[in-house]
C-alpha cells in the first residue's frame, strides 16, 4: 500500500474546517463520482484527510467510454483497502425501449441536449439518478426506499406553497390570465419557500476542480440552484455543496499528481462517448481505442441529421457542412450542425477517411489515428492519461510523469472483423448505411 503524503498537515486542518463547518459526521455526505480525473482526486484527499463519505455515487448514462467502466474495478479496490464504503452505480430506468441517453437520442432520432447548449441529459441521466437513490423514489421502474442518513438529515422539511402568485410568460403548460400594463399576456404560478424543519442540509461533493472553466460551471449550475427565483419549485430537496478541489486550489495537475501518488492509475476523462463537447483530438483518440463507439455516435448524428426532426432537404451522408455553406439553411441554426455542435463527427469521418461508407466500418490505422491525436491534442481542463502529459502543478516547476497504460479494445482486430454499424430496433431506409440515396423530406 502506497505511504507517500498526498496532502501536508495545512490542507489536512482545510478540508476538515470546512467539513466541520457543514456539520461533520453529524451530516450525510454523498460523493457525486464522474470516475474521472477530478472525482478520483477527491476521494484520494478525504481519504488522507480521513473524512468518510456515507455514499459514493455514480451515475451511467449508459454511453460511458469502455475506458471508465473499467476504472469501477479500479477504484472499488482502492477504497475496499481502505474501508471506505464502494461506488454505488445509479443508472435511470424508463418506461421506453431505451435505458440509456444513446438510445434516448436514437429513439428521439436527435441529439444529446449539449449539441443546443443545453445540459438536460445531464440533469436527466446523471443528476436525478443520484437523487432518486439518496431522497428514494416512488415511481414503478425506479423505485427506491432512500438512504436513511439522509431522509433523517433533512427530517420534516418540505417545499409549501406560499399562497402567494408570480406572473410569468404563457406557454403550454400556463394558461393566460390577464394582460399586463404593456398589454403582453401573462400567467400565474405560486410561489414556494421551503421550511427547513429541525434538520441540516445534506452534504453533495462535486470535483470541480479549480480552473477557471470549473469555477464557471459552480457558478452556473448549483449556485444558482441555490437561489432559485420566487415562484421555481425545485426539483429536489437542497444540498449543501461542497468542491473541496477548490478548496484545496488543485488544477488537473495537481489532481493527476494526487493520483499517482496514491497508486492509482490515471483515469480518462469523464464523458459520454458521443458528447459533443469532444474535440477533434478526442475522436481520433475513439477511432483508435473504442471504433465501436466512433461507429456508435456516427448513428446518433446521422439518425438526428437525417430522422423525423431534420431540416434537409437532399443531403449525402457526410454532406451537411458544404451544404450549409452552400445554402445558408440551419439545422436547426447554423452554429448546430452536428456532434460536434459547429462541425459534423460524421463529416470529420468521411473527410479523413476514417470510415467506410458503404460498410459503416472503421478502417482507419489505429496507430496513425493514435499519432493524429497526439498531434492536435493541447493542455486543457481534459488531461488525463490518453495525452500521457499532463501538466505540471501550477506552483511547481517539475514534470508530471504520467504512466503509460497500454491501448485496448473491446473490438475484434482485423480490418474485416471491425465494428459495424448496428440498426435502430425499427428498420428506417433512412439510416441504412448500405443504400445511402439521397434523400428528400416528404
Amino acid at each position: 500500500m502506497n505511504t507517500e503524503r498526498i496532502l501536508t498537515e495545512a490542507q489536512v486542518t482545510l478540508l476538515r474546517k470546512r467539513w466541520d463547518d457543514l456539520g461533520g459526521p453529524d451530516v450525510p455526505l454523498t460523493i457525486s463520482d464522474g470516475m474521472g480525473v477530478d472525482s478520483t482526486a477527491v476521494l484520494v484527499a478525504f481519504i488522507e484527510a480521513g473524512i468518510r463519505p456515507q455514499a459514493i455515487l455514480f451515475a451511467d448514462t449508459g454511453g460511458e467510454k469502455d475506458a471508465t467502466y473499467r476504472y469501477i474495478a479500479v477504484q472499488n479496490k482502492y477504497l475496499q483497502e481502505r474501508q471506505f464504503p464502494e461506488v454505488t452505480v445509479c443508472k435511470l430506468a424508463t418506461t421506453t425501449d431505451y435505458d440509456s441517453l444513446q438510445g434516448n437520442c436514437l429513439d428521439n432520432e436527435t441529439l444529446p441536449s449539449l449539441a443546443f447548449g443545453l445540459h438536460s441529459c445531464s440533469v436527466k441521466w446523471k443528476i436525478v439518478p443520484q437523487d432518486m437513490v439518496i431522497q428514494g423514489a416512488k415511481g414503478i421502474v425506479n423505485k427506491h426506499p432512500g438512504l436513511d442518513s439522509f431522509k433523517d438529515c433533512w427530517k420534516d422539511g418540505a417545499w409549501f406553497d406560499t399562497g402567494e402568485v408570480k406572473r410569468v410568460k404563457v406557454s403550454k403548460k400556463r394558461l393566460q390570465v390577464g394582460i399586463d400594463a404593456d398589454g403582453k399576456p401573462y400567467a400565474e404560478v405560486p410561489i414556494w419557500d421551503w421550511n427547513p424543519g429541525t434538520g441540516r442540509n445534506p452534504i453533495k461533493v462535486i470535483g470541480y476542480d479549480d480552473s477557471d472553466q470549473d469555477r464557471k460551471r459552480r457558478g452556473k449550475v448549483h449556485d444558482g440552484a441555490l437561489n432559485r427565483p420566487a415562484g421555481d419549485k425545485p426539483a429536489y430537496k437542497p444540498y449543501d455543496f461542497w468542491y473541496p478541489l477548490q478548496d484545496l486550489g488543485w488544477k488537473r495537475g495537481e489532481c493527476i499528481k494526487a493520483i499517482q501518488a496514491a497508486g492509482l492509475e490515471v483515469p480518462v476523462k469523464s464523458a459520454c462517448y458521443f458528447c459533443p463537447a469532444s474535440k477533434a483530438w478526442e475522436l481520433w483518440w475513439l477511432a483508435a481505442v473504442e471504433p465501436h463507439h466512433l461507429i456508435s455516435s456516427l448513428e446518433i448524428e446521422y439518425g438526428a441529421l437525417t430522422g423525423k426532426h431534420s431540416r434537409w432537404d437532399e443531403i449525402k451522408f457526410g454532406a451537411w457542412e458544404s451544404y450549409l455553406d452552400q445554402t445558408g439553411k440551419k439545422f436547426p441554426s447554423k452554429s448546430h450542425c452536428g456532434l460536434g455542435r459547429s462541425f459534423s463527427w460524421c463529416k470529420w469521418a468521411y473527410d479523413n477517411d476514417v470510415v467506410d461508407l458503404d460498410t459503416m466500418t472503421v478502417i482507419i490505422d489505429p496507430a496513425f489515428a493514435l499519432a493524429k491525436s497526439k498531434e492536435l491534442r493541447k493542455a486543457d481542463n481534459a488531461e488525463d492519461v490518453r495525452g500521457c502529459g499532463a501538466v505540471p502543478a501550477a506552483d511547481t516547476e517539475d514534470e508530471v510523469q504520467v504512466q503509460v497504460i497500454e491501448v485496448t479494445t473491446l473490438a475484434p482486430p482485423g480490418p474485416t472483423l471491425r465494428p459495424i454499424l448496428t440498426l435502430k430496433r425499427k428498420p428506417d431506409a433512412r439510416l441504412d448505411p448500405f443504400a445511402r440515396a439521397t434523400r428528400k423530406l416528404a
